[in-house]
């Protein structure tokens, strides 16, 4: 009896004991699978590489990721003639305020507008010179168009079409 009742107290810790060495063996098998199944990373450069922007005063030309430091970019696709662009330069300028120091922003002038008065100081305004197939350009009727790219410069995270409310833009760039 006395037998039995060690038996039945010690079979488990002697199964679990046996059992240990075959989890760990599934363990290295799902690593090994896990190394074998990761994504080589895209061979292109990041697109923020890829973007050239021009600096209206001086006209030296930058890459994007030069200027973004290694932070997100907003970038803000504008036109001199679009009235709601001036409001939304006002919306950025705020925003700006708020995210200096972890996010760039850049106004960027398309089809050879240069910047007025009316735009406010403390966003750089550029021209793009070069853009990569993927900066979504193809509809240039809607202005304004805020571009988000991702901090690694790798991809654009969002495009944001009109005006919307600045709590909308908390709610994006807070995430970043």
């Amino acid at each position: 009896m006395l037998n039995k009742i060690i038996l039945f107290f010690l079979f488990p810790v002697l199964l679990a004991c046996s059992a240990v060495p075959v989890k760990n063996e599934i363990n290295l098998e799902e690593k090994d699978i896990q190394n074998e199944e990761k994504p080589e990373e895209d061979e292109r450069e990041p697109i923020s590489d890829r973007i050239i922007l021009k600096d209206f005063y001086n006209g030296e030309k930058y890459p994007l990721s030069t200027l973004s430091m290694n932070r997100p970019v907003f970038m803000l696709l504008t036109a001199t003639w679009c009235s709601a662009c001036k409001d939304m330069v006002k919306t950025m300028d705020r925003l700006n305020e708020y995210y200096r120091n972890s996010i760039f922003f850049v106004a960027v002038y398309l089809n050879g507008d240069t910047p007025e008065k009316y735009q406010l100081e403390s966003i750089p305004k550029m021209e793009l010179a070069e853009s990569p197939e993927e900066l979504p350009l193809e509809s240039n009727d809607i202005f304004p168009r805020a571009i988000i790219i991702s901090r690694n410069g790798r991809e654009i995270e969002t495009v944001l079409d009109g005006i919307l409310p600045v709590l909308v833009y908390h709610g994006i760039l807070g995430n970043l």
